[in-house]
């Protein structure tokens, strides 16, 4: 008898914890999901911006040995590079977090140095959203990174054809 009323609360128990288990997994699941798409996008920003500040740096360093033609040409190259950081760096400032996990990444690129931590008065629009609005938020800005993304790499795919008819 006692064995048997040991096995039906660990049965109830089971079943509860199952229970709650399934409730929490659903949601937190929606939350992994974002965290994931979250870390995704700052990898794939902190790509891109050293991928634009390194060709900048590249441009930079040739300046003076061109004439003035290729000045010309490389002065634009360079207002277009800076335009694509800004653009880059509005995304960075409309990212919000995922509600319980922190991220935090240090941009570290000579002259450029710089600590990226989300701007907590974004975050401040999380409040009251469910998991799922979370988690379309996170998707929404990984679909204006990718086509920031695009955009830049037009851009890159052009500065590298002038480049090697130069």
């Amino acid at each position: 008898m006692m064995k048997m009323k040991i096995a039906l609360l660990s049965v109830m128990a089971i079943l509860m914890v199952g229970f709650v288990g399934c409730e929490g997994k659903s949601g937190n699941r929606q939350l992994k999901e974002a965290a994931a798409i979250h870390e995704e996008m700052l990898v794939k920003y902190d790509s891109i911006y050293h991928a634009l500040i390194d060709k900048r740096e590249e441009i930079e360093a040739r300046m003076e040995s061109l004439n003035a033609e290729k000045q010309s040409a490389n002065k634009s190259m360079l207002r277009s590079i800076e335009k694509s950081i800004d653009i880059l760096e509005g995304w960075e400032e409309s990212l919000v977090g995922v509600p319980g996990y922190d991220f935090e990444h240090l941009h570290d690129h000579g002259d450029d140095s710089h600590h990226h931590k989300h701007a907590r008065e974004n975050d401040d629009m999380l409040r009251g959203m469910s998991d799922k609005e979370v988690l379309e938020l996170q998707k929404a800005l990984r679909g204006r990174l990718n086509e920031v993304a695009v955009e830049i790499g037009n851009l890159m795919d052009t500065i590298e054809k002038y480049e090697q008819r130069g």
